[in-house]
């Protein structure tokens, strides 16, 4: 399609209409309906569009989603319980209504009649294609198109053309995540009898920097199980592909009956840069959660805090965001990702064991990890007493379940 010459000027143009950019949008209209006036959200697919995602909707996003007036009308799956299992040995969380497991189609769908229905325009079918700087604004490229905006919101996912084209570096490499989607009689299956999830662990002493998962989901008004494998070691050694075939093995499940699908992901980087001049980055442009990769709580906080940005940037006719950074790094949102970065790095580097054996031995930590997704608690308040814990646990071990073939 040939390109257009008209340029259309807005205040706000806002790339991807996932939950982040959703997010950003209505927390705009928000604060300042003004502003979300000359605001432009850009799609490139048309809703609903595939999204790979294992759909994990915890208490904390639902929170978000109640100060934006959004209600979980989409078909979901309760969880109650979270099931951790290393080898045959299994521990097992309860909490009532710590998840709900929605498809991300259905419910990136439902934010997006959100955006529309709150007099936002939302522009499907239009893929940027490029982004340059002119002065004091930004052009907007795409395949039909040419606009020119005073902020660029980079909401358009982990592998964003607003981050590649804006100068943003390259950070930390991407993480992989594949899954499946087998179905399953709910009365035989545990995830669906005891309403959980389960986060298998078994495979870090082999090098994974991860876990495999189970979730249940809902698809076309069936049961299936959202099964698949999260790595952040990146390393050569660790071959994917095969952890998971013989973990779904384990299971009953042959991985090459059924179609897998496979994405990046970006790790939350307290040392990243997170916007430039007329641009920021939300969501997964910016980097998520780095220990179970959770994206959607990450993603709507992300545009809460951006809005209060770029209001406050209009206020002052200022658009440098110089200090972005230090809201994101202050926020619930930096102080926990920070946290959980440190956790990762424990749970399924070197220190495996103790972490784990710690983990499993210990009441309190193990509430606090669910309560933390919950926004019941936070890791960052706890942060001496965890690392006490730690240190006492050291110098008397209990031992961790066998694992069996």
């Amino acid at each position: 399609m040939e390109i257009l010459d008209i340029l259309e000027t807005f205040d706000v143009i806002i790339v991807g209409s996932g939950p982040a950019g959703v997010s950003t949008a209505l927390n705009i209209h928000r604060i300042n309906p003004e502003v979300a006036d000359r605001m432009l959200v850009l799609e490139k697919a048309k809703h609903p569009r595939e999204k790979i995602c294992a759909g994990g909707l915890t208490r904390n996003a639902e929170i978000l989603l109640d100060e934006l007036g959004i209600s979980i009308d989409v078909p979901y799956v309760a969880v109650n319980t979270v099931r951790f299992k290393y080898g045959k040995g299994v521990l097992d969380i309860y909490e009532k209504g710590v998840s709900k497991i929605i498809r991300r189609d259905e419910f990136d769908a439902k934010l997006a009649k959100t955006v529309v229905n709150r007099g936002i325009p939302l522009r499907e079918e239009e893929e940027v294609t490029d982004l340059t700087r002119d002065r004091d604004y930004i052009i907007v490229t795409t395949k039909s198109s040419k606009y020119k905006a005073k902020v660029v919101v980079g909401a358009d996912g982990v592998t964003s053309i607003v981050r590649r084209k804006m100068g943003f570096t390259a950070g930390r490499k991407l993480t992989p995540l594949c899954l499946i989607e087998t179905p399953v009689d709910a009365n035989q299956t545990p995830e669906f009898i005891y309403k959980m999830f389960t986060f298998d662990l078994t495979y870090v002493p082999e090098g994974l920097q991860g876990y495999v998962w189970d979730f249940p989901c809902i698809i076309n008004g069936r049961t299936y199980l959202n099964r698949g494998i999260f790595d952040r070691s990146l390393s050569p050694k660790v071959n994917l592909h095969e952890i998971f075939k013989k973990a779904l093995n384990k299971r009953g499940v042959n991985l090459d009956e059924y179609r897998l699908k496979a994405h990046p992901e970006r790790e939350f980087d307290p040392n990243g840069i997170f916007s430039v001049p007329n641009v920021l980055l939300v969501g997964d442009a910016a980097g998520i959660d780095p220990l179970i990769g959770e994206g959607i709580p990450e993603a709507l906080e992300y545009g809460k805090i951006a809005a209060h940005e770029i209001v406050e940037s209009f206020e002052k006719d200022i658009f440098s965001f110089k200090n972005y950074k230090r809201k994101i790094l202050s926020s619930r949102l930096g102080k926990e990702s920070k946290m959980y970065l440190m956790f990762s790095n424990m749970l399924y580097g070197p220190r495996f064991k103790l972490t784990f054996s710690l983990l499993w031995n210990d009441a309190h930590l193990q509430r606090l990890l669910v309560h933390s997704f919950m926004r019941l608690d936070n890791f960052y308040d706890n942060k001496l007493r965890l690392i006490g814990k730690l240190l006492k646990h050291l110098f008397k071990r209990k031992k961790l379940p066998k694992i069996e073939a």
